[in-house]
This record gives structure tokens, C-alpha cells and sequence, in this order.
């Protein structure tokens, strides 16, 4: 079976993650508020992921994206607060963030050819 591997991988990805969070801001004391703009942004996406998902009766995507979406509106009047640029991070926090980036779009591809290659039978 490969959905325990699958999930084993996934969990490994995010120990990994934690790992790294942990070790570049050990010393970060700043708590910042949410970031609802963040929040309704992922709603969006998880809306348009939930579409799908209802149209095979799954609902859950949808229903969390409605949740982020909605808590994001609730306070739009908070959206600008602590909106962060790229123009305006640091170096070192530049870095963290493509870091970042690449690490979640690496991810995201794995997870999409381990899903074309179990749909397709190969695994």
C-alpha cells in the first residue's frame, strides 16, 4: 500500500519543517498579530479546491476555506496592519522566505507526481 508511505513522507516533510522554523527564529521574541489578509487569501484557495471537492461530495476543503475566507472579511479593516512587502524584509528574511518557497513548491510538485503515479497504477 502506498498511502502509509505517502503519509509517513508528509509527516517527515513537516517534522523537517518544524525543525527549520525552530532553529532560524529561536531568538525571534516578536509575536505578530494574525495576518487576516493571509487568512482570506488561503480561503480563496481552499474555495476554489473545495469546488471540486463538492462536485465529488467532499466537502471539507470547502468548508475550511469558507471559514478562512470569512474570518479574513471579518477583519478586513486589520489587512494593512502588518502587511510585510518584499521590499520590505531584511536580507536574511528574504533568504528564510524563498527558502521557504522553494521547499513548499518542491512539495507541492512531489505530492502531485505521487499522485499521478498512483492514479496511473505505477505505485
Amino acid at each position: 500500500m502506498a498511502i502509509p508511505w505517502i503519509l509517513i513522507s508528509i509527516l517527515i516533510v513537516l517534522i523537517l519543517a518544524l525543525v527549520l522554523f525552530i532553529f532560524f527564529f529561536k531568538d525571534h521574541k516578536r509575536r505578530a498579530p494574525p495576518d487576516y489578509y493571509a487568512f482570506f487569501l488561503i480561503g480563496l484557495v481552499w474555495l476554489a479546491a473545495g469546488i471540486i471537492g463538492v462536485f465529488r461530495n467532499e466537502s471539507t476543503f470547502f468548508i475550511i476555506g469558507l471559514a478562512f475566507a470569512l474570518i479574513g472579511l471579518a477583519h478586513k479593516k486589520e489587512w494593512k496592519q502588518n502587511r510585510k512587502n518584499w521590499a520590505d524584509m531584511g536580507k536574511k528574511e528574504r533568504r528564510i522566505t524563498a527558502i521557504i518557497m522553494i521547499i513548499l513548491l518542491i512539495a507541492v510538485l512531489a505530492g502531485m507526481i505521487v499522485f499521478l503515479l498512483f492514479e496511473k497504477g505505477v505505485i
